[in-house]
């Protein structure tokens, strides 16, 4: 994926609107997405507007959204909250990129390297059992669910015939992400638990068994992260403040049990 650098510097302080009109960053916007640019840029302003958090940072540090923009748009992921692919999030005076469970799978798909990807709720009434070493879910699917999931399965197949399937219990994908983000509480762990915890399970199978694109790569450098540079190959590109969800910087199993085990790996991760 070819870098993307738009031209931020300017003499005065302007708003975002003003920002998103300049010229050249319109041109940027254009060079990325072509005839889509346009939607894509009324989307931003939509985004920013779309809770007070979000507004201030439009005022106050414009470039933040627009750089978390200028992501989704060169991986070519819209940003409405309500589709799942990607989300401009607030946190400490800054926006944050966020990926969502359906980014991730498109992202795969366009590889052409898969064959079949499967992400499914699972709730109590059709649950029976996991066996992680067989990877065997038995579960009723034919049964409506009932209430809120208690997990969630992700199954992938790759074109060459290997298959991975994962399931994680919802109770262990929360503590994973109470863990590892600052905002649990009051951002997407909040108001979108469960799409956190697919996005969650979807990213860890297909970081640690997945063929990955480049455009995959940057979405998991650039996962909860706020965007510094325009050069996403850069290492100083992504800025963490929020924290990680565990799968950016520490390899961990695809298949979540208990917060214990996911500890006891974590660690053992870290440390090689």
């Amino acid at each position: 994926m070819a870098n993307q650098e738009l031209e931020l510097k300017r003499p005065q302080k302007l708003s975002l609107q003003q920002m998103l009109n300049a010229p050249d960053i319109k041109a940027r916007f254009e060079g990325i997405l072509s005839k889509k640019a346009p939607g894509f840029i009324s989307s931003i302003i939509n985004t920013a507007n779309s809770n007070s958090m979000l507004k201030t940072i439009a005022s106050n540090n414009p470039e933040s959204i627009i750089r978390s923009a200028a992501v989704a748009a060169a991986l070519d992921l819209p940003i409405d909250k309500n589709l799942g692919f990607a989300w401009i999030v607030p946190y400490g005076g800054e926006a944050q990129f966020q990926m969502g469970s359906k980014g991730y799978i498109q992202l795969g798909l366009r590889t052409g390297q898969y064959s079949k990807m499967t992400l499914v709720d699972v709730y109590e009434n059709q649950f029976s059992s996991w066996n992680p070493m067989t990877e065997e879910l038995e579960a009723n699917f034919m049964l409506p669910g009932e209430g809120e999931p208690i997990g969630f399965v992700f199954y992938f197949r790759l074109v060459n015939g290997f298959e991975k399937a994962a399931f994680a219990y919802k109770t262990d994908l929360l503590n994973h992400g109470k863990r590892y983000s600052k905002t649990f509480t009051n951002g997407p762990w909040k108001t979108h638990t469960n799409e956190m915890c697919r996005k969650t399970l979807v990213k860890m199978t297909l970081r640690q068994w997945g063929i990955l694109s480049i455009d995959m790569q940057t979405a998991i450098d650039a996962d909860q992260a706020a965007i510094k540079t325009d050069d996403f190959n850069n290492s100083g590109a992504f800025d963490y403040v929020d924290g990680t969800d565990g799968t950016t910087t520490i390899e961990t199993e695809a298949t979540v049990r208990s917060e214990t085990t996911l500890d006891k790996e974590l660690k053992n991760d870290g440390a090689k």
